[in-house]
């Protein structure tokens, strides 16, 4: 079954930034130039800044659906163009998974990535079955984002 044409771009490149933000966390070598970015504080406060708001904006698609006379197609699909950007800003983020809770952050980030892009509804298919399964799930990956993002400032901010 395709996707209907409203879904099929950000799904595409929801897909080809997961592959590409992938990379880093996989072991792949980072350039020499990009490690010395990284490596200013400053760059990774704002970074991790954007990230967090990209976060938080899209548990607003939660409450704005909800209001009488919402555009919800339209929110669908301003949610999987902000989910495809995701992973992109995670590694514009971060070079490595690090350990501990950072590990699980990166993971538990990227796997809800790739669950959203798993939605039984965006295909068309509206397989309620399917997502009885699938949005537990995927509320559960955010909410466990949200807790590993506020763990990580919390630990940032008082270490370093």
């Amino acid at each position: 079954m395709r996707y209907p044409a409203h879904t099929r771009r950000p799904i595409f490149w929801g897909t080809v930034a997961l592959v590409l933000a992938l990379l880093p966390f996989l072991g792949v070598p980072t350039p020499e130039g990009l490690r010395s970015i990284y490596a200013d504080p400053t760059y990774r406060v704002v970074t991790g800044f954007a990230l967090t708001v990209l976060v938080a904006f899209q548990w607003a698609y939660v409450v704005l659906r909800r209001r009488p006379g919402t555009d919800v197609k339209a929110l669908l699909v301003q949610h999987l163009w902000i989910g495809a950007a995701a992973p992109i800003l995670l590694m514009i983020h971060a070079l490595s998974s690090g350990y501990g809770y950072q590990a699980a952050l990166v993971w538990v980030f990227l796997a809800n990535c790739v669950l959203g892009l798993l939605s039984p509804r965006i295909p068309g298919r509206q397989l309620r079955g399917l997502e009885r399964l699938w949005l537990p799930l995927h509320i559960a990956g955010s909410i466990s984002v949200v807790a590993l993002i506020a763990i990580h400032v919390v630990v940032v901010t008082r270490y370093h």
